[in-house]
């Protein structure tokens, strides 16, 4: 992580700091001990949950990160952030939202989830950032040929 961020969260009217950290990319890094109070501080954040030895995971990571830099250019507002799903501590997430295969993408508007799924990876996070839907219960499903 190159870069760290200092996020403020505001959990039940109390502020709390959050230290995120930030790839090369600029993509957000979450982890299972950051990941609720960052869909809480970020009203517009869009989740790939990620397996590291996943072969898709990686070709899909370029596309990461043309999404980040595009919304970046676009002045688009809302975060994309990334997590090891794989790790010890995202077991519990990974049974929450039912994560069955990788990458496996989440769209959290104002700390609800509805899922994303890529049809076109480069403009898949771009979309519901512009202009989010109401959430949806998730159904997790990873894209076609995931890990």
């Amino acid at each position: 992580m190159r870069v760290t961020q200092l996020l403020l969260a505001v959990t039940l009217g109390t502020a709390h700091a959050v230290e995120l950290g930030q790839d090369e990319d600029g993509i957000t890094v979450v982890t299972a001990a950051t990941f609720d109070q960052a869909v809480a501080s970020h009203p517009n954040l869009f989740v790939e949950f990620f397996a590291p030895w996943c072969g898709v995971c990686a070709s899909f990571a370029p596309e990461y990160a043309i999404a980040e830099k595009k919304r970046k250019q676009a002045g688009i507002r809302g975060t994309l952030a990334k997590i090891d799903a794989t790790t010890a501590d995202a077991a519990e997430l990974k049974k929450r939202f039912g994560i069955a295969g990788f990458p496996t993408l989440y769209h959290f508007v104002d700390g609800s989830v509805g899922e994303a799924a890529p049809s076109r990876p480069r403009e898949a996070p771009l979309r519901p950032l512009t202009d989010p839907p109401r959430p949806t219960p998730p159904r997790a499903r990873a894209p076609q040929g995931a890990c």
